[in-house]
């Protein structure tokens, strides 16, 4: 059950704190240019070293494995700290270790031990770092703060692939990774210097890292071992394989069917777009219905693009099928973001959150992985396709069945 917030709360909120939610989504956004140009550049950097898809995608599981470990004590930190300090120092670790990878040499070795610095940096750019500044200051309208935060996905994977296709065909693979890591940081970095800061507005003279006076909520041994925090987190691990395996290589996919390198990018930037679309209505439902009822929709919508993108589609029908993925994708880190404030209450949010950043994270690695081996072995990706479709219903089915929210005191859930 969901209790209404006092009339004019939620207005309130938003002209207290856009600034947190401006620097927020700008965090969001930088935090995963590897995804959205990593399909672009795969191919060249293939065609110079020799090195075999999966030998390529090894990098991101190694990222992955660094955040699962990592993702935990950041989320400690996050707590300790605060948002800014250490999500400004991982955007300039990770910036930075992204765009080293233009110094790989020809030993596979050099490219994966690259990408452990990548994973390192990383780790302290994840929703962990962003999620609980925001959760903290919205309160009446948070699933609809969640959604526009996260946005910075959307816009990361409409923007950056047509960006690294630019700088590729202009100055290389090389300068493509130095481009698209410049481009990025220079935004995004003195955005969130500037407008982001550990104290909300409003709360004079507290002292402690985003606001978190005395919050309601479960401790995180009592979280992470309830029958409710291992379906979502079994959900989003499953949804998260499954849709990043088909959208770090839809470029490649596309292309496998011949379709032109612009007209790929342009069905990638089509998934970005969604996304946003898929975030924003997921949170404004999320205010208003339980995140279970949307979750079994948009968890099982990709099962559906799969199909058709068997069909060998044209550049029309490739944007309609990136705009299915897109949109489920967009919507699954809302409900679960959104989710685990709810069923875990805000007492320690970013570490609770962080385990479960850590294993979408994780998740995020495989997918691409996966892809890779089983281009490798079968030649194409329609192997890839067909066994992604059980893991999309698995998450939906599991997502359906949560309980109802319990209640935090004056949060009212």
């Amino acid at each position: 059950m969901i209790v209404a917030a006092e009339p004019g709360e939620a207005l309130r909120e938003w002209k207290r704190h856009w600034r947190t939610l401006v620097a927020c989504l700008a965090g969001t956004a930088a935090s995963i240019t590897h995804i959205p140009t990593f399909g672009v550049l795969l191919p060249s950097i293939q065609r110079e070293y020799g090195w075999s898809v999966s030998e390529i995608s090894a990098g991101m599981l190694i990222l992955a494995t660094v955040s699962l470990i990592a993702s935990g004590f950041v989320g400690a930190a996050v707590d300790r700290f605060g948002s800014r300090r250490i999500g400004l120092a991982g955007l300039i670790l990770y910036h930075g270790a992204f765009a080293l990878l233009a110094t790989t040499g020809p030993s596979i070795l050099n490219w994966w031990l690259l990408w452990l610095l990548v994973g390192v940096g990383f780790s302290g750019t994840t929703t962990t770092i962003w999620a609980p500044a925001v959760a903290g200051r919205f309160h009446a309208s948070r699933g609809l703060a969640i959604a526009v935060m996260l946005c910075g996905t959307g816009l990361s994977m409409t923007v950056m692939p047509l960006v690294a296709t630019l700088l590729l065909e202009q100055f290389g693979w090389r300068g493509a990774l130095v481009g698209c890591s410049a481009f990025v940081a220079v935004i995004t970095i003195p955005l969130i210097a500037i407008l982001l800061t550990d104290r909300p507005a409003g709360v004079p003279g507290s002292g402690e890292a985003d606001g978190a006076t005395v919050q309601p909520g479960l401790a995180v041994r009592d979280a992470i071992f309830s029958s409710t925090y291992i379906r979502i987190a079994i959900s989003a691990v499953a949804f998260t394989i499954a849709s990043l395996a088909l959208i770090v290589h839809f470029v490649p996919i596309l292309r496998g069917g011949g379709m032109t390198p612009h007209a790929a990018a342009a069905a990638a930037g089509a998934i970005g777009l969604a996304a946003i679309a898929g975030r924003l209505t997921a949170g404004l439902l999320l205010d208003r219905v339980h995140a279970r009822f949307i979750a079994i929709i948009c968890f099982g919508l990709p099962a559906v693009a799969c199909a058709l993108l068997l069909t060998d589609p044209g550049p029309a029908a490739a944007i309609a099928i990136g705009m299915l993925i897109g949109f489920s994708s967009g919507s699954e880190l809302d409900v679960v973001a959104y989710s685990a404030t709810r069923y875990f209450g805000l007492r320690k949010i970013s570490t609770i959150y962080g385990v479960l950043v850590g294993l979408i994270t994780f998740a995020a690695g495989v997918g691409p992985f996966l892809s890779g081996v089983m281009f490798d072995l079968f030649g194409s990706y329609d192997s890839l396709i067909l066994s992604v479709i059980p893991l999309f219903l698995l998450g939906s089915l599991l997502m359906g069945t949560l309980p109802a929210y319990p209640r935090w005191g004056e949060e009212g859930r």
